[in-house]
């Protein structure tokens, strides 16, 4: 032990140096002298002692690392009450990419423990035969309740009382061809969540399996592959809603079948518009040269957006009287978060531009094309134009901005020519 760079060896030798004789010198000097040296000594062991601490409290030096905590529950089956082995126990961080990656399963008395990180978590219960849930007692995702986990601390009691489940089955279709229509994605959801998602195979077949009993489901069928777009529904043939029909097994019955749905092909998705101020241009060619082109500006939508193009051969509605379809009948639909969005309003204008033929205007004033909409307020057909048309009649095209997507006409005025007799004489 040093003390000012001296041994305390060295320090009573320096003593004895000065002329003092240790041997006359009492037993208890010297004890008391050793206690005063030694309590010197801590002092200042003391001190550096809280001077380092200072310097950690400053963050000068690393935190003391956490310590993992650890989840302990009981799943049991809700009616008798008795223990289930083999439950697959998954948590995620709360809130996370639906991973469920942190897993442990329930032994002989339906016990786990799970040793996880300090953080917050949601957790899941699951095994085949009985329906799945999410902690506590919720089977909707989005009233799912978190659990802390704290350092080096253990969180007991997260149980679960689970319900055997049903099954629901359907096969999805494509309407007129009747071919299955396969790896579409199938969504079991409440109104305000999301239950169960699975996908059809080769043959167009899906199942939902550990389906609560005497839950209200909503099926929901979505295709979004490259190159095209199939109507998407609700079942029974429902797109919004205001007009789906809930779905669900009933108690002593384990199965729900001919959950089918009938998809029309809608068109081509030419472009998806991604919510930053880059915008895009979407451009359909009918095959034979007409080319319909809509140019969508920064800031015109507010999160991605994917736009479909649906050619109408006749449009849904009758068209006024004195004007004649100038070759062109279409649709533009929204799509968001999957589903479409009716009369989809654009925060910015967008242009659409058409090109023409000669043929398209046999009997039609070029002069009095018009893009007009049906509008079922009003009852009419009228002009869908939120600014002035620019006109290039000389090279066959126009362009006109609007302001909403709906179904579309071109339409011109009938020309009334007059032919008088020739007269001889």
């Amino acid at each position: 032990m040093q003390v000012q760079g001296k041994s305390l060896h060295g320090i009573r030798e320096g003593h004895m140096k000065t002329g003092i004789n240790a041997g006359k010198i009492p037993g208890t000097i010297i004890s008391g002298l050793l206690l005063v040296l030694i309590s010197l000594v801590f002092c200042q062991d003391a001190t550096r002692s809280a001077e380092a601490a200072v310097e950690i409290n400053q963050g000068n030096d690393p935190v003391t690392p956490e310590v993992d905590g650890v989840v302990t529950g009981t799943v049991t089956e809700e009616s008798s009450g008795n223990p289930i082995q083999d439950v697959e126990m998954c948590f995620q961080e709360y809130g996370g990419s639906y991973t469920w990656n942190l897993c442990n399963q329930t032994d002989g008395d339906g016990n786990y423990s799970i040793t996880l990180s300090p953080g917050i978590y949601e957790a899941r219960a699951k095994i085949s035969g009985y329906a799945f849930e999410y902690y506590d007692d919720a089977y909707n995702y989005t009233h799912r309740i978190s659990v802390t986990v704290s350092d080096g601390q253990t969180t007991p009691n997260i149980d679960f009382d689970l319900s055997p489940g049903g099954v629901i089955t359907g096969v999805v279709i494509e309407t007129g061809s009747e071919n299955p229509l396969a790896g579409f994605q199938m969504e079991l959801l409440f109104r305000d969540g999301i239950y169960q998602v699975t996908q059809t195979d080769a043959n167009g077949a899906y199942q939902f399996t550990d389906v609560p009993f005497a839950n209200d489901f909503y099926v929901f069928a979505w295709d979004w592959p490259d190159g095209g777009l199939h109507s998407l529904e609700f079942w029974d043939n429902a797109t919004t809603w205001d007009a789906v029909t809930p779905v669900s097994v009933t108690v002593g019955s384990s199965l729900r079948s001919n959950i089918n749905f009938s998809l029309e092909w809608l068109g081509t998705v030419t472009e998806t518009v991604v919510y930053t101020d880059t915008g895009g241009i979407i451009q359909v060619d009918d095959g034979e040269g007409i080319v319909t082109t809509i140019g969508i500006p920064g800031g015109a939508v507010t999160q991605t957006t994917a736009i479909v193009y649906t050619a109408i051969v006749t449009p849904p509605v009758e068209i006024p009287a004195g004007f004649t379809i100038a070759g062109h009948s279409f649709s533009f639909t929204a799509y968001q978060d999957n589903l479409p969005l009716d009369g989809f309003t654009f925060a910015r204008p967008v242009t659409i531009t058409i090109s023409y033929s000669e043929a398209d205007l046999v009997g039609i004033d070029d002069d009095s094309l018009l893009l007009m909409v049906w509008d079922a307020d009003q009852g009419a057909w009228v002009d869908a134009a939120c600014g002035a048309y620019d006109r290039h009649m000389d090279e066959n095209w126009l362009s006109v901005p609007i302001c909403h997507l709906s179904d579309f006409a071109w339409l011109g005025a009938t020309e009334h020519k007059l032919f008088l007799p020739v007269m001889n004489r």
